[in-house]
Order: C-alpha cells, then structure tokens, then sequence
C-alpha cells in the first residue's frame, strides 16, 4: 500500500506502508491492505504511518482522506512529521514559534504600509 500526504505547495511524504491510523470525524481508524475503497473527512489530529518497524508521527490540520486502490491519498492544509510523539511536540512547538515571528513580521509590515499610505492621502491635502 502506498501513502501519499499532500499539502497546498508541496507533498510532504509518498511512500510505501503496511498500515496508517488517522484523525477522523467520528474517532481514529485504521487503513491495512486490501481495505476497501473510500473517502473520509479529516479532523486535526495525528496520524501514524507504519512501514516495516518504522513508526513516523504527523500532526495534521483538518482535511480530506480518499482511498482508491492500493494508495491513501490525504490531502490537509498544514503537517508537522516527528519520528516520535516526542520529537513531534518539539517540532511543532518550534513549528509554531515561527509562524508567530513569521506573523508578527507580516503585521509589522502591514501597519507601516498602512502608516505610509496614511501619510500620502494627508499629503495631498
């Protein structure tokens, strides 16, 4: 079976699996092969990959699961991967820090193009 994790700009992950656990509306489940065919919302959460041995964590945002075939296709707006629920809690602490510097930038931005487009109309006067 085969997983293939989609974000707005870019695939975060493809790759071959035996079984997954997913975040859904009505609880966690779990795909194995040869499951049947279906599509599921999905509510944010985390969703675990399981391929040989190797266990890899994810914290998802809400989205949209379709399984057709041998391939899960999950497609969400946001996904942080950990190789453990510990690791995954550092990377989206950190993750989230830096959106909140990213934001903070952005509005600091934003209020001196507001300042200067304030300053003009008071110009023209």
């Amino acid at each position: 079976m085969k997983i293939k994790l989609i974000l707005p700009n870019k695939t975060l992950m493809e790759k071959d699996i035996d079984k997954v656990t997913l975040p859904g509306r009505e609880g966690s489940f779990q795909i194995l092969p040869r499951h049947i065919d279906f599509t599921s919302s999905i509510k944010p959460g985390i969703l675990t990959v399981f391929s040989g041995e190797y266990i890899e964590y994810f914290a998802l945002s809400h989205g949209i699961m379709v399984k057709k075939g041998d391939v899960i296709y999950l497609s969400t707006l946001y996904a942080v991967r950990g190789e453990s629920l510990e690791s995954l809690s550092r990377e989206l602490v950190e993750d989230i820090n830096n959106r909140k510097e990213y934001d903070n930038k952005i509005r600091e931005i934003l209020s001196k193009m507001e300042a200067e487009t304030l300053r003009r109309f008071i110009e023209l006067d």
